[in-house]
């Protein structure tokens, strides 16, 4: 039976433990005419048969049981920790104020939530009434549960409610300063940052990753306070400098994360002693390929970037040095090759 329904367990319980009264009122012995039977190990059978699969019933509905209390409680669990924690600023006040509705809109569906979880344990406590343990204080409580965490979060509400002044207030002034921090960070990126015309690539490599982490810092403030605003039905505010300054970041990261590996795994490969090159020249000849790959794959914009046309050239002279290094790493190779090379 594929996904059955409690009626479908309750229905086959039943009929088990019907055939299992009416093989207990079976006589040991059995009168047919002159014909005496016994039927002890008849019935034994048979009631082995049927306590095997009452056990598979009650372990499978069991298991389901015990999955429905745990994700129900789970879900409690969580709730509360959302509403325990203290509204200190935008964000923790959102989570609040988010948890609160959770609880709001769940409250017209806690019979449906805790109904089915209750019907599967007392179906169960009437066939094998140890199988449940401690289980059953768990899920006899989840109603009291739940009845604690409403009126919690009633006195949080009203709680919040005087506070919420205060909080609008720090908002809008955070949102006006950053956007004057946008606007600087912005200019700062662009006299300063990594595409300043003629900068070297290794010193824009350093400067975008410290860039990187100041524009981490503004799109966490900006998406707590967009969140703020959303909360208190204000205007979305727009930082086009910050967008802007993050989507060339982004750009930059693609060409920078591959111009890092590639220049890192050719300093490594000139390291290699050259008894070892023929056991890893393979490797490195397809390494250079993807390389080369992924360096067409780089968005048409930052072609014209210096680090951009240091890359090509790296993976190009690569390209071409390698074939030759396979051919002078070959056995075959003598003293008047290198003399002809050299």
């Amino acid at each position: 039976m594929k996904n059955p329904k409690l009626q479908d367990f309750e229905e086959r319980l039943k009929y088990l433990k019907s055939q299992k009264n009416d093989i207990g009122a079976i006589q040991s012995i059995e009168q047919i005419g002159a014909l005496s039977l016994k039927t002890d190990f008849v019935k034994q059978g048979l009631s082995v048969w049927i306590a095997t699969w009452m056990e598979a019933y009650t372990k499978d509905l069991h298991k389901r049981a015990k999955g429905s209390l745990q994700q129900v409680s789970d879900e409690l669990k969580q709730i509360k920790v959302k509403i325990d924690k203290e509204a200190d600023g935008i964000d923790s006040l959102g989570q609040v104020m988010q948890a609160l509705e959770e609880i709001r809109k769940r409250e017209s569906e806690t019979e449906i939530i805790f109904r089915p979880v209750a019907e599967m344990y007392n179906l169960l406590e009437q066939y094998f009434e140890n199988l449940v343990g401690d289980e059953s204080d768990s899920y006899s409580q989840l109603e009291s549960h739940w009845k604690q965490l409403v009126q919690q979060s009633e006195r949080i509400r009203t709680n919040l409610q005087g506070q919420q002044a205060q909080f609008k207030k720090n908002l809008i002034v955070g949102i006006k300063a950053l956007v004057i921090d946008v606007k600087d960070y912005r200019q700062d990126f662009e006299q300063n940052g990594p595409m300043v015309p003629g900068i070297l690539p290794s010193d824009a490599l350093f400067k975008l990753k410290q860039f990187q982490e100041g524009q981490a810092v503004r799109d966490r403030k900006k998406a707590s306070y967009s969140a703020g605003e959303a909360l208190f039905a204000l205007p979305t505010t727009e930082y086009p400098e910050l967008d802007k300054t993050g989507a060339e970041i982004k750009l930059l990261n693609q060409l920078y994360s591959l111009y890092e590996k590639v220049k890192k795994d050719i300093a490594d490969w000139k390291e290699i002693p050259w008894t070892e090159i023929t056991q890893r020249i393979g490797d490195m000849m397809t390494q250079i390929e993807v390389y080369e790959k992924d360096c067409k794959k780089l968005p048409g914009k930052l072609r014209s970037w210096a680090a951009y046309k240091d890359l090509k050239e790296e993976i190009e002279n690569m390209s071409e040095l390698l074939p030759l290094v396979q051919a002078l790493a070959k056995p075959s190779i003598r003293p008047r090759h290198w003399t002809e090379v050299i």
